[in-house]
């Protein structure tokens, strides 16, 4: 119930924003408060700061949980927006701790058993590649193609039940 969000960046990218509002859903939908020091990112949080490089570092992940662990209400779980920066935050945290969730389903997840949500990479490309030859042959604008595709949770050792 006391749930955290690492984007690593406040510079959301479209699909970051997605999951950043899919984050904020299940928390609203659940009946969890969403809580704005539970977010390690941006220009105000104490994770980052001006100049900042924008990147899923284990330093960037180590100075977040840092902030978790001196938090007045302490998280006790972390969503991550990939699974690279799930990978460097589970590296920056005890495991036992805290759960950690990644989003991908990308062979670091695989090699940490990173609990992550897993895409179709490949319909995922088909539709891109949809979006352009609509653009290109019939003139429709890249924003009224929109597609959503399934994905999955895929379960490993890196979320438990709180104690």
């Amino acid at each position: 119930r006391k749930i955290a969000y690492y984007p690593y960046s406040d510079a959301f990218l479209p699909t970051e924003a997605e999951r950043f509002r899919g984050y904020c859903a299940a928390l609203i939908d659940s009946g969890i408060a969403i809580v704005p020091e539970y977010f390690l990112a941006g220009s105000l949080s104490p994770v980052r700061s001006a100049g900042d490089v924008i990147s899923a570092d284990f330093q960037s992940a180590k100075r977040a949980a840092d902030v978790i662990f001196h938090a007045a209400q302490r998280p006790t779980a972390v969503v991550c927006v990939n699974d690279v920066s799930a990978h460097c935050f589970a590296a920056a945290v005890v495991p036992r701790d805290l759960s950690v969730t990644g989003f991908d389903n990308l062979s670091a997840s695989i090699s940490e058993n990173i609990t992550t949500v897993g895409q179709n990479f490949g319909e995922i490309a088909r539709n891109a590649l949809t979006a352009v030859l609509l653009q290109l042959e019939k003139g429709v604008p890249a924003g009224d193609y929109v597609v959503r595709v399934p994905t999955v949770l895929v379960e490993r050792s890196s979320v438990r039940s709180p104690e």
